[in-house]
Order: structure tokens, then sequence, then C-alpha cells
């Protein structure tokens, strides 16, 4: 392998002025076929951010999201930014993801202090690659997040506006992959912030998720990651929920679960234990009345 050992003096100056070319190397050498190379390149460039400009940090930041996501991370306003898909979206290939990952974890840990300014940009990715079923992938990011954060739930917090909106994004993108991980991170978030004032602001903009979700006929790949969701929200946020929202989304999984050929029996299965938690956690709905007509054509059928 290939390794960089940084120091001070007339080297660190002239790796400093000469950063941004080698960055915009490393991180092409992100997508090389070989896994022992890109790994290679991807602790060089943990390394070189340790000494290299802000805004050739920040190149390589957009450089990794969007080798993770397939979307860009644009600039709202001086300091916010917002994850944007493109039509043509295709959705990123595992080894880029894996890439993706392995930068950010060198990043953190060879270059902490420079990565600080860009923890707004990073971590809600990171919170969602947490989510990746590739688990090292996951593991990767996990990595970031766990060396970046004052813990998972001081994490959430500080971060809860950014990791809400690519969930929604992710939600509304043509990838299932991402449609899935968007469900199970928001379901985390609700869980681990279900006390957090800060979360109530959102709450509607999560239903409507869930619901859109739910009545949307068309299947995809491991959908019924929407349900966890759904118990999560009925069980944890219920006071929260705007009025009418319980009944609406009470009958949408019912509908999931006599509806014929829609899903399949894993996600019928899924849909019965949320109607089970939701109906536990809405007692003052007539959830009998609700079972019956949906259980009633199965019965019947």
């Amino acid at each position: 392998g290939f390794g960089f050992g940084f120091g001070f003096g007339f080297g660190a100056a002239f790796l400093f002025q000469g950063s941004g070319e080698m960055l915009r190397a490393f991180t092409r050498g992100l997508k090389d076929k070989s896994a022992t190379v890109r790994r290679e390149y991807a602790r060089a460039i943990g390394q070189l951010c340790a000494v290299s400009r802000p805004k050739d940090i920040l190149r390589v930041v957009r450089s990794v999201v969007s080798l993770y996501t397939n979307a860009e991370l644009e600039r709202v306003g001086d300091e916010d930014y917002k994850f944007k898909f493109p039509d043509n979206f295709a959705e990123s290939h595992v080894n880029h993801r894996l890439s993706a990952g392995e930068a950010v974890k060198y990043m953190a840990t060879k270059a902490t202090e420079n990565i600080r300014r860009y923890h707004k940009e990073l971590l809600p990715v990171a919170f969602a690659g947490v989510h990746d079923p590739v688990k090292e992938v996951k593991e990767a990011w996990e990595t970031f997040w766990t060396e970046c954060t004052p813990g998972n739930s001081n994490g959430l917090s500080l971060y809860l506006e950014e990791i809400i909106s690519l969930c929604v994004a992710m939600s509304g993108s043509p990838s299932y992959l991402f449609r899935k991980m968007s469900l199970d991170t928001l379901q985390d978030v609700v869980k681990e912030q279900k006390t957090n004032p800060r979360l109530k602001p959102y709450i509607q903009r999560i239903s409507e998720i869930v619901l859109t979700t739910l009545t949307n006929t068309n299947h995809w790949a491991h959908k019924e990651a929407v349900f966890s969701l759904a118990s999560a929200l009925a069980v944890s946020c219920k006071d929260q929920l705007a009025e009418g929202f319980p009944l609406r989304m009470l009958e949408a999984v019912y509908d999931a679960i006599s509806a014929p050929g829609r899903g399949g029996k894993t996600y019928r299965l899924a849909a019965m234990v949320c109607a089970g938690k939701c109906s536990e956690a809405f007692s003052s709905l007539d959830t009998f009345s609700l079972a019956r007509k949906s259980i009633s054509p199965i019965i019947s059928g």
C-alpha cells in the first residue's frame, strides 16, 4: 500500500499549497476497481485534510456526499445546505458507498479539527449511513458518527433539522434503498428524541411521509419498514400527532392487511404487528370495527 506521513515545516507548507490538486486526485481514486487501492486513497484523504485549506476540504466533503448518495449538496443561504437528487438518478454502487464511508472515517480520526466545521454537512449523511444494510458501509459511517458527536442522543439533538431534511429528500428519491434507510433513520430519531421539544415541529412532516408511503399502492423492496416508523410514532409521539391523523394512519395500516396482492406475506405480517401496537396506543379509537372491516374479506375469501 501507500501512505503519507505529514510533518511540519517546509514539507507541510508545500502540502498546504498543493493539497487541492492532490485531494482531487485522491477523491477520483475512491472509484478505483481495487478495494485495497480505494481504502488507501481514503486513508490518504484523511491524512491530507489535516494540512489542507478549508475550501479544498469542502470540495472533498461535497464529493464524498455525492459519492455516497449520488445527490448534490447545495448551499441554501449563508450556512444551510440541502440535498437534491437529480432527475436521472441512479443508486450509488455499494463500493462507492463504502469508499465514501472510509474516507470520512479517516477524516474524522486524522483531521479531527479541520473536519469539525463540516459536521453540519457530513453528520446527517453519517447517521443515515449508520442504517446502510451493508455491514462494512454501516461500520465506516458509524465510526465517523461516534467520533464526531457527543453521544448518540446529543448528536441527534444537535443535527435534528439536518437529519430530518435529508430523510425527507431520501424518502422521495427514486432509490428503494434510500427510501428504506430514510424510514429506518426516522424511526430511530422518533424513538431517541421523543422527549425533545425540538422534534415537535417535524412530527407533521414525518407523519406525512408515513401516510404517503402507506397509501401509495406501488410496492417496493423493504417497504414494510414504514410500519416500524408508524408504530414508533404511535407509541412515542401519540400526544403530538395532528387531530385525525391516528385514525387515518390506522385505516391505512388495516387497508394494507386486507388489500389483495399488495406486498406479499412479509408486508402483511408487518402491517398486522403495527396494527396491534397502534390499536393499543390509540385506545380511544374504535379499533375493533377497523379490524373487523379489514379481516372480514380475508376470512370470507
